[in-house]
Order: structure tokens, then sequence, then C-alpha cells
């Protein structure tokens, strides 16, 4: 049963190693996105990468365990900011 205001696609992420590309090699992924995080489930990896918008920053929390409710990496992105969010103009 999905959830309100979350949406899930299916991707693909294509091996660029000259071997992966030689075997055509690909890992099915499925994106998760809601209103304020977008998470990368990787086939067989749990759940590893989580972008994720709080408080006015952005952060890219990494669970190095798949077995961990708490992230091993927390990476604060305010230092990649470009330009402005839309919302803070």
């Amino acid at each position: 049963m999905a959830t309100k205001g979350v949406r899930t696609a299916k991707a693909e992420l294509r091996d660029v190693s000259a071997v992966g590309r030689r075997k055509n090699r690909a890992l099915p992924v499925e994106v998760t996105m809601s209103d304020s995080y977008v998470e990368l489930s990787p086939e067989g990896y749990g759940r590893p990468v989580v972008l994720e918008y709080h408080d006015g920053k952005l952060c890219l929390r990494v669970f190095a365990d798949a077995n961990s409710e708490e992230p091993t990496h927390v990476i604060d992105l305010n230092g990649a900011i470009t330009a402005a969010p839309a919302g803070d103009k």
C-alpha cells in the first residue's frame, strides 16, 4: 500500500568498468521520493543512501551497515550550494 505523498520509481545502475560494460552488468535500484527525502535502494543492499532536506539543510545520510537504524555518515551538503534554494529567495 502506497503512503500518501510518497512515490517510487525503478531504475538501473550500469557498471561503467570495462568488464561491466562488456558483460552489460546492471543493478536494479528502487528510488523512493517524498516531500522531504529521496531514498535509493539498490537490490540486495537495503537503503544505503538517503538525501534529506531538514531544517533548511540538505544532508546525505549513508548507511554502510544495512542492519543499523542510524547512518554511519551524515554529510552536510550546504557547502555544495551553487544558488539559493527556491524557498529562500
